[in-house]
């Protein structure tokens, strides 16, 4: 396997000089080898996976007899299906032996992550889908996040958080309670075409279940929610993924089970549909200012 210690670096190499800058263009062709090969012989399209992480795709743009242009593209993952974005273009120098980066995001194209860039730090409220969307997040800003009732796979989160965030005390929990108590509202709001709003008493309880806390976030309910509870903000930004026609078609095109598949019949028709969002909740000296995004 080749390696970038072959790669001599002269001691000219001063930072931001060109000898530095031509020295890490040689590193790049190397590592690059090591990952891909020939890179002369590229495949038009190719895919590397690591565990609990994003695909990241290789996807040639140009080819000529001297240089190689390709994109290399994070694929995010989530209900609706795969989303690209693309990260970096890259070109490739043959005889040179020289890999430059041409262009690169200075901000992510996904509309979420987008919205997040600059926070101090990220609240998950639970249904995460997988490590990989706490991977993504955690490229923005220190992730704290708790176990939804869909998390089965996540069992190493708590299923409450209490932190203090800029003086403030914050209690982060996902919202779900017995389902002798949801089921029934569930079925009302699938009967009703999504018309029956449940959960209407979950801010009330949950205030009552951490009553020292300045802000409380919650999810489950995919709606939002932002109210004073006694001196409390309860804050709920909503949902990323919100069931809707095109949703719950494409959930049907995976085959889920009998039960999800006889649900899902009724949640392709909704009437009454909540829009994809998040929240963001400004800190100063002067005190907090609560605010949602739609996507």
């Amino acid at each position: 396997m080749l390696s970038d210690t072959l790669s001599i670096v002269s001691w000219r190499a001063r930072p931001r000089s060109f000898v530095a800058l031509m020295s890490l263009y040689e590193s790049n062709y190397l590592r690059l080898a090591a990952l891909a090969g020939d890179l002369r012989r590229l495949p038009d399209a190719r895919v590397s996976r690591v565990p609990d992480d994003c695909d990241l795709r290789l996807s040639v743009t140009e080819r000529s007899p001297y240089t190689t242009s390709f994109d290399l593209t994070y694929l995010f993952a989530d209900e609706t299906g795969v989303s690209t974005y693309p990260d970096m273009r890259v070109r490739i120098y043959h005889d040179a032996r020289l890999v430059e980066a041409q262009e690169w995001a200075t901000q992510h194209d996904h509309q979420a992550l987008k919205a997040l860039r600059g926070v101090d730090v990220i609240l998950h409220a639970g249904d995460i889908n997988g490590e990989s969307t706490l991977e993504s997040l955690a490229r923005i800003a220190p992730v704290e996040a708790v176990r939804g009732d869909h998390d089965r796979a996540l069992d190493m989160l708590p299923t409450t958080r209490e932190l203090t965030i800029a003086g403030k005390k914050f209690a982060l929990v996902h919202g779900n309670r017995s389902r002798w108590l949801e089921e029934p509202q569930t079925l009302l709001w699938t009967l009703t075409l999504g018309y029956f709003q449940p959960h209407k008493g979950l801010p009330g309880s949950l205030r009552r279940r951490f009553p020292d806390a300045d802000v409380i976030v919650f999810g489950h309910t995919h709606r939002v929610h932002m109210h004073m509870v006694g001196d409390a903000l309860l804050f709920n930004p909503g949902g990323v993924h919100q069931w809707n026609a095109v949703t719950a078609r494409r959930r049907l095109q995976q085959k889920p089970g009998w039960f999800e598949w006889c649900w899902l019949q009724f949640a392709r028709h909704l009437r009454q549909i909540e829009q994809p969002s998040i929240g963001i909740i400004e800190i100063d000296d002067e005190g907090m200012i609560p605010k949602i995004i739609g996507l």
